[in-house]
């Protein structure tokens, strides 16, 4: 037996806002950052920092 969720339509074209710095797609509602003009996704902040601005990730204590 398959049951819908109706909270898990698909997604529309009032729904879809845009794409992040990250290739990601936004949607109507998700939380984003900006940075010079660019829309970075939340979740993708590490990403965007490490990737796109060269940011180096380290473990305090351990990497010099």
């Amino acid at each position: 037996m398959e049951v819908e969720n109706p909270l898990a339509g698909p997604i529309t074209e009032v729904d879809h806002f845009g794409t992040d710095a990250c290739g990601e797609e936004i949607i109507t509602g998700d939380t984003v950052l900006e940075y010079d003009g660019e829309l970075v996704l939340e979740s993708n902040a590490a990403d965007f920092l490490i990737k796109i601005l060269g940011a180096k990730r380290k473990v305090a204590g351990i990497d010099e």
